[in-house]
Formats: structure tokens, sequence, C-alpha cells
């Protein structure tokens, strides 16, 4: 079974004490520039001075070249219970999540460890797309011992009873 911890994408630590060009620097030259990663789409834990998470810092436009001694800390987002998810969740679970507008990501814990974090754009992933396939492979399974068990036309006489029960 797929779970979230095989999709989740990790993320990179900050300092609240940080200014925008550090969080810039530390982003573009050691975490996102190397790995392939748009700085746009990237969220990252915030540290305080003695190492506790303090919350989420998202990439936002006003970072650009911004020296502010603890703008991170400004723009640290509290992380709320219900964006947190199991490492342990069956993605399909996950995905039903999604359904809600809000919130956009969810950060993905194991034990008491954020080990990434979980956006919508981690659902085309290729373990997603293989866990849709054996779906689709069970479900071909499933009615080929019905056909087998009811007979060659019991395909045809279930697609008949479900549209006279619509």
């Amino acid at each position: 079974m797929v779970k979230v911890e095989d999709v989740c994408k990790p993320f990179d630590t900050v300092k609240a004490r940080w200014s925008g060009d550090e969080v810039q620097f530390d982003w573009d030259e050691c975490y996102c520039f190397p790995n392939g990663i748009d700085i746009l789409e990237e969220i990252a834990l915030v540290e305080d001075d003695d190492g506790r998470i303090i919350g989420y810092f998202e990439w936002t436009e006003t970072a650009w070249g911004n020296n502010e001694v603890g703008f991170v800390k400004k723009y640290t987002k509290q992380i709320l219970p219900y964006t947190v998810i199991s490492a342990d969740t069956p993605l399909l679970e996950a995905v039903k999540l999604f359904a809600k507008p809000k919130p956009t990501f969810y950060l993905v814990i194991k034990g008491a460890e954020y080990i990434g974090w979980l956006p919508f754009s981690a659902l085309y992933s290729m373990q997603f797309k293989i866990c849709l396939f054996a779906l689709l492979i069970d479900l071909e399974q499933w009615l080929q011992l019905a056909c087998k068990a009811f007979g060659e036309n019991s395909l045809e006489r279930f697609l008949k009873l479900s549209k006279e029960e619509s």
C-alpha cells in the first residue's frame, strides 16, 4: 500500500533570525537549485535559536533582497493541527483531504518528527500513478472472477440491473 511517506517532499529548515537574503542563499545554493526545485514552490520549517520548530515559512517575493534580521520569524506561519498528517496514512485516504480548498498542503509527521510535506502536486508522482494502476488491475481481476462465477453474460445482466435501478 502506498503511504503519504512514500510521496511527500522533504523540506529545508531555516532559522527564525535569518533575513530574506540568507533564506534565498540557503534555498538557491544549498537546497533548491542542486535538487532542481523551484524556490517559489517550497516551504521550510522554522527553528528558533534553541532548535525548536516554531512554524513554517513559505517563500514570498518580499524576501528578495531583504536584509532585515528576523525576516523569517516575521513571516513564519503557525502549524495548525488540521495541517498535519501522519506518514502512515494511506495515500488514497490523503487524496480526500484535497477536496477542501484549504489547506493547500499538509505537513507530514512520523513519530514526533516532521519528515516532509504533501502538496497537491505530489498526487502526480509515479508512486501515486502506480497505486491507481494497481487498483485498476484489481478491478479487472474482480470482474473476471465475477464473470466466471456468474456466467458469461453476468456483466451484461449486472449493467442492465443497475440501469433499471437508476
